[in-house]
This record gives structure tokens, C-alpha cells and sequence, in this order.
């Protein structure tokens, strides 16, 4: 299993149209998102949504909630030790 950056490429008629998209989005920047569960921002970011939409797995959403256990093919996902040393410096510091 990988850990790989996603990014999201935006012009700025884009960024003047869905502010709170970008929003959101800035808000959960180190927030981990699965693959299979890229459907949901992918749809946000086209502006196609649905009666039920699972804004709690749309990582453009300020409702996201990340899962709190990661599974890939059936194996727990659990970062290295020097992510996880990354992340409580960065807490420490007061950073995302």
C-alpha cells in the first residue's frame, strides 16, 4: 500500500465560481481519502450531486469525516512510523 498526494488544478474561474469548495477542501488538506472513495470529491468538484449524497465521504465537503480505520483489500492501512512522527510535529507546531 502507497501513499500518494492528491491534487486539485483549478483556474480562477473555477475558484471565484465554487468558493466553498475550495474552502472545505483547504480545510481538510492532510485529511487521508481512500481511492475507492474518490468517486464522491471527483462528483463535488463536477458539481454532480444526488438526493442522499455521502457529503461525510467527500473530502470537498466540511461535512468529511475520515474514516477512521483504513482497509485496502482487506489489509488495516497503517502509516509508517515517520508519517506518524510527521503528523505530531506538525500538531505540535499548530499546523494541518
Amino acid at each position: 500500500m502507497y501513499e500518494v498526494p492528491c491534487l486539485l488544478w483549478t483556474n480562477s474561474l473555477y475558484r471565484s465560481a465554487y468558493p466553498e469548495l475550495l474552502a472545505a477542501a483547504g480545510r481538510n488538506i492532510h485529511a487521508p481519502v481512500q481511492a475507492d472513495r474518490l468517486i464522491w470529491p471527483i462528483l463535488s468538484a463536477s458539481r454532480i450531486t444526488f438526493d442522499h449524497f455521502p457529503e461525510t465521504q467527500n473530502v470537498f465537503s466540511a461535512q468529511y469525516v475520515p474514516a477512521e480505520k483504513r482497509v485496502m483489500g482487506g489489509t488495516v492501512y497503517f502509516p509508517s512510523k515517520a508519517k506518524l512522527e510527521l503528523r505530531r510535529l506538525r500538531a505540535e507546531a499548530g499546523r494541518p
